[in-house]
């Protein structure tokens, strides 16, 4: 038998309506500091008189159950009969209403349920609004959370329960409240000037505390717009409803991998990717004319998001920062939407592209600069002989090079190279498996170099080997391939056998440096492919993988530059 329809730890609708319980938890996910102040969730009620009772935060509303009905509810929990006031009519309908509650907000997620059905605690009725304080009308008064008594089964003494009236909160609000908890006086360990001044009167006058005030203007400013926010992140989900098919599009393998049932994410196409763009950009209206914002004000207060993100990364409360660069993405998607482009959003906004680039960097643009800073580090390298029969790798080069990976689809480098930079700052046995994991990703990405220097109507051989020669056709790359055969080694060598032997030879040509990366190339290659590079030192893996990017651009240089 449910007791409690709404919980203190509630979180509703993408975090629309969220319990007292859940409001501190989310500011301590965020300043894990107050994890220590609040040890005990059921202690929720001295923080929001505090805060509720100074007018810092109000609630959206509140949920609250009258004593007899609670008293009811537990009677039927217990299987006892009735105590204080009987189940009369009244209560009975009461109950039923209670029940009905319950139903709506579980079914609210369902497919099943219309797209458009609002949340039952957005649009109350059927006696569901008996249940709901709006704050601006029953204000906070020292008693409000006041528990209700409760006779239980078998108990001697009178117990009281504290979710009789819950107030609800919005997710952003938990920001609010990390304002408020970095706000204040700090001090070093409690000790005072003054105590010390008593003893050394000498000591010259300064401060022994610091702090800042809790400026939640932005909030009340921008109020409006947040709670678009709020409407918009609750019911773009619902949109979703709109484009289930009763065919998913389970791709090639048909959801095999899924197990019997078949579950799983599906591609969203045709006319029901349609239906979802449109049913999005309704929501997106209709949270902006339901609070009155404008596309002036919804920017506004992006922009102001931004900067709280950045004073608070600065500040050092990197989390704190990263939720308020969430709510500002989600106000630029949310004017996307609408119909306008990103470039036209950030223009809008003060300091509009700065801050997306620095909490959302794209991932193109991103993976293009550490890509450049990494191939351009290598260059210099091919200069290292005076005979060459390559071109000089120029920034020039750099530039198309990098163009000419991204029309292939060929930038997973990075994700190999960024991994092997942040596993090597490691000492963990974990990082020494990561480094051999992506260095034998990145042999194997060498290969699909090749595949797209060859192109589609290569035939010369779907292994490694051919591939490489098949890069050095042309007459200015011959003394490649002759070197490339002189570092041939013994098919069933091992690895260290086959490396100590290329490592005999040390190159006195371009063209033989080129020729002994590729064959070491082709050995980390099959080594990691067959059995792992999991001997190899962090050392040794960092120069493998320099041998790898420096085998993919030779093979750009000798297919691609004339």
């Amino acid at each position: 038998m449910v007791v409690h329809f709404l919980t203190i730890d509630e979180s509703l609708a993408q975090g629309r309506f969220i319990g007292p319980a859940r409001l501190i938890h989310e500011a301590a996910q965020l300043l894990p500091e107050l994890k220590r102040l609040l040890p005990y969730k059921d202690e929720w009620r001295n923080w929001i008189d505090l805060i509720e009772g100074h007018g810092a935060i109000i609630p959206m509303l509140r949920w609250r159950v009258p004593t007899n009905l609670l008293q009811s509810l537990w009677d039927r929990h217990d299987r006892n009969s009735p105590r204080g006031t009987p189940t009369n009519a009244s209560v009975s309908s009461d109950l039923a209403t209670l029940g009905k509650f319950h139903y709506a907000k579980s079914a609210w997620s369902w497919e099943s349920t219309p797209a458009d059905s609002l949340h039952p605690l957005d649009d109350p009725k059927d006696g569901i609004e008996n249940f709901i304080e709006i704050p601006s009308q029953a204000p906070w008064c020292p008693d409000i959370y006041a528990p209700a008594p409760i006779k239980r089964k078998d108990a001697e003494n009178i117990t009281y329960d504290h979710q009789n009236c819950i107030p609800l909160f919005r997710q952003w609000q938990a920001l609010a409240l990390v304002e408020l908890a970095l706000a204040g006086p700090r001090t070093l360990g409690g000790l005072r000037r003054q105590e010390l001044k008593n003893k050394w009167p000498s000591l010259v006058d300064g401060k022994d505390e610091w702090g800042n005030d809790a400026n939640l203007s932005g909030f009340d400013k921008h109020l409006a717009a947040l709670e678009a926010l709020s409407w918009n992140a609750a019911y773009r989900q619902r949109a979703l409803v709109l484009a289930k098919k009763a065919n998913p599009d389970l791709g090639l393998f048909q959801g095999l991998g899924r197990g019997k049932d078949q579950n799983g994410e599906f591609i969203i196409r045709g006319a029901d990717r349609t239906a979802l763009i449109f049913a999005e950009e309704e929501v997106a209206k209709e949270a902006l004319r339901r609070y009155a914002v404008d596309a002036d004000a919804l920017l506004a207060a992006a922009s102001w998001l931004g900067w709280r993100a950045r004073w608070k990364d600065e500040s050092g409360h990197h989390k704190v920062a990263r939720a308020y660069a969430l709510l500002m993405r989600e106000a630029i998607e949310l004017n996307i939407s609408l119909g306008h482009t990103l470039d036209d959003t950030l223009k809008r906004m003060d300091d509009g592209q700065d801050l997306v680039k620095r909490y959302f960097p794209v991932w193109r643009d991103r993976v293009r600069s550490e890509l450049h800073v990494w191939v351009s580090g290598l260059a210099p390298d091919f200069l290292q002989f005076p005979a060459q029969c390559l071109p000089v790798f120029t920034d020039s080069h750099t530039v198309q090079f990098l163009d000419w990976l991204e029309a292939g689809g060929l930038f997973a480098a990075h994700m190999s190279v960024s991994a092997i930079e942040g596993f090597g700052r490691r000492a963990d046995t974990d990082a020494e498996v990561g480094v051999a994991v992506h260095v034998s990703s990145l042999a194997a990405w060498v290969e699909h170099v090749c595949n797209e220097a060859l192109g589609p109507n290569w035939t010369g051989g779907n292994t490694l080997h051919p591939k490489l020669k098949g890069c050095w056709t042309k007459p200015s790359c011959r003394p490649i391939d002759t070197a490339f055969m002189q570092y041939a080694f013994p098919p069933t060598a091992s690895f260290q056998d086959k490396v100590n032997v290329i490592l005999t030879h040390p190159p006195s040509s371009q063209a033989e440096w080129i020729a002994r990366d590729a064959r070491l190339t082709w050995a980390i290659r099959n080594e990691g492919l067959h059995r792992g590079l999991y001997k190899l030192q962090r050392r040794e893996m960092h120069d493998a993988a320099c041998i790898l990017l420096r085998t993919a651009m030779g093979i750009w240089l000798t297919t691609q530059i004339p």
